[in-house]
């Protein structure tokens, strides 16, 4: 698609990957909204992405509650008639063992990660016209198993198999869906959880800035690819999942039993 012109709203575009992703769709001349949980975010990315030319825009919404959200995107469909980009940047998680997990924390990793793309799908789609598009900024996560981190693996999953069936029932309405799956990316995420951590330093090693997949984005949307999978070296570790699963599992068992698991059990025998 074309993203010049193109009234283009992240989720999350306060800090990380959302934000690096709004100075690029900017520099694409885009007009940038931005959609973030606190008001001290959404302030400065406005006051940094607005310039003569560009009417950037910001509002306050918790994108797990489907009240805000609704208002919200009523709101900018007002302002802007129309949304030609749909980022969903928005989420959040923790390092913690699944059956460690309280009700209080499912709901935390529950709402943005999944209900959120959920909500803003159904609240934006009314106002995007043919030729628009939708991107669901999931992980590698989602199909790669990622112990330590369950339950996020299983909503980021969730979030694939939905894109990937949006894909279908969309292109009849002319909106186009990317569904984008990062791995090894510095991010907001890991400032947002105190258990991150704990996370291992092989981990930490792997980790990439959020502007090289901000960048990977901004290409794929203009080229209307489905999905999107950096670094490189993810599409070779999703490969041996698919050819040689079993060897991929003992893999799995292997770095949880040795790299993840001795970091919570120690944490929990200091605390």
């Amino acid at each position: 698609m074309k993203l010049q012109g193109a009234v283009a709203v992240v989720t999350g575009g306060g800090s990380g990957l959302g934000a690096a992703l709004g100075r690029e769709l900017v520099g694409a001349g885009a007009t940038p909204v931005i959609l973030d949980l606190r008001a001290d975010r959404v302030d400065r990315m406005v006051r940094e992405l607005g310039r003569p030319g560009v009417q950037a825009a910001g509002w306050v919404c918790d994108v797990a509650e489907r009240g805000q959200v609704e208002s919200t995107f009523a709101e900018i469909g007002a302002r802007f008639g129309r949304i030609d980009l749909l980022v969903n940047c928005a989420g959040r998680s923790m390092f913690r063992r699944f059956l460690d997990m309280t009700d209080d924390d499912i709901d935390w990793v529950l709402g943005p990660n999944l209900l959120g793309v959920v909500h803003t799908i159904r609240a934006a789609a009314r106002f995007m016209p043919r030729g628009s598009r939708i991107v669901n900024v999931t992980s590698v996560s989602g199909r790669v198993p990622t112990p330590g981190e369950a339950f996020y693996s299983a909503v980021k999953a969730a979030v694939v198999s939905l894109s990937e069936s949006l894909e279908a029932e969309l292109a009849c309405r002319g909106i186009g869906v990317t569904v984008v799956l990062p791995g090894g990316m510095s991010t907001a995420l890991f400032a947002e959880h105190s258990s991150w951590e704990l996370r291992p330093d092989l981990q930490r090693r792997m980790e990439r800035p959020p502007e090289h997949m901000a960048r990977a984005i901004k290409r794929a949307v203009r080229s209307d690819r489905f999905d999107v999978v950096a670094p490189s070296y993810m599409r070779a570790v999703l490969l041996v999942q698919r050819i040689a699963p079993g060897f991929f599992r003992r893999g799995v068992r292997w770095y949880y039993s040795k790299l993840v698991e001795p970091r919570i059990r120690g944490s929990l025998a200091d605390s």
